[in-house]
């Protein structure tokens, strides 16, 4: 059997060093470690990454200059963060609401495609029930290398694809609901929906065009593609370098329910399980891999955040906020 490690940072209000977690023997064993406040075991010593709370959509950039990045959508305000994965801090910056035209859209899922990343907003209605259009876009950035590291410049964006999306999945507009967003075959996308479901079953939806949409052509989607998630959504859905999606799922409602892990191989209506040790209190809604293999989940800390008085959408103490992480390797 097979020993896998888990790394990961916490606020510095949920402060747990050293703690080993034993799981269920069907995939590996895993030690999660947490990063404590200034002072703790530097032996422990994790990346910290600041700048927003809310991680809700996350895409590796690659390598340049030997340093590796990755880029951070929050779903509170149209600013976009890149990290160098290895060093953390407060990331670089990337406005990307004079290009939207909006303050915050909602995005929840991004996918990388050759240079270009893609960023989905929820299309859902807001929590009044308010039909908002600026939660209703599909947009395209460019990744841009500078001396200092990566540039995300805004290439195109669409914002006419929610009714299209509910007359394919068969749900009503006010039920749709995005969180996952990954790259499919032939410069497609797959579009992952946490609500509704269908039969119980999570819903995937191939957009096989978004290049020519930014251009003004009708979307061309494909077939629904089921994912059994034992009842849950999906939270994020990233592609992996050997073919299969790493499938994050949650509850459907918010909740206090844990989250769950599965591989899937693009195709089967029943993914295969991970086992995970408890992600203690994590919302692991953005995740990418890096250059290693390792996978890293991020956490939506919005609500720890709120308990502290800090906001996304707040210009300062920027460099107080922060989100929670996980890295993990794959069976």
């Amino acid at each position: 059997m097979a020993k896998r490690r888990i790394h990961g940072t916490l606020p510095t209000v949920q402060r747990l060093d050293g703690v080993s977690m034993f799981i269920r023997p069907v995939f590996f064993l895993a030690t999660l470690l947490l990063a404590g406040p200034a002072g703790a075991d530097q032996s422990q010593a994790q990346v910290v990454y600041t700048g927003l709370c809310e991680a809700s959509a996350a895409v590796s950039l690659g390598t340049n200059a030997g340093r590796r990045f990755f880029a951070v959508a929050s779903d509170e305000v149209n600013i976009l963060r890149s990290y160098d994965l290895d060093v953390g801090g407060i990331g670089a910056s990337h406005d990307i609401g004079p290009f939207t035209g909006f303050a915050k859209s909602d995005i929840e899922g991004g996918a990388r495609i050759g240079d270009i990343i893609w960023w989905i907003s929820s299309h859902s209605f807001t929590s009044s029930h308010k039909d908002k259009k600026d939660r209703r876009i599909l947009l395209a950035t460019r990744i841009d290398w500078r001396t200092e590291g990566p540039e995300l410049a805004p290439v195109g964006m669409a914002q006419d694809l929610r009714d299209g999306i509910a007359a394919a999945t068969g749900a009503a507009a006010s039920d749709l609901n995005i969180e996952g967003l990954a790259a499919g075959a032939g410069g497609a996308l797959l579009i992952g929906l946490r609500a509704p479901l269908s039969g119980g079953k999570a819903q995937i939806l191939p957009l096989r065009n978004p290049g020519q949409v930014l251009q003004g052509a009708q979307a061309d989607f494909g077939s629904v593609l089921a994912v059994d998630l034992g009842g849950y959504g999906i939270r994020s859905l990233e592609l992996l370098e050997d073919g299969r999606y790493l499938v994050v799922a949650g509850p459907v409602p918010d909740g206090s329910d844990a989250f769950r892990l599965y591989l899937w191989d693009g195709s089967t209506e029943n993914p295969e399980p991970l086992s995970t040790p408890p992600l203690d209190g994590l919302r692991p809604e953005a995740a990418f891999q890096a250059e290693d293999g390792t996978i890293m989940l991020l956490s939506d800390d919005g609500d720890a955040c709120a308990a502290r008085g800090l906001s996304d959408d707040q210009p300062e103490n920027a460099g107080e906020r922060r989100f929670r992480w996980i890295r993990i390797d794959l069976p």
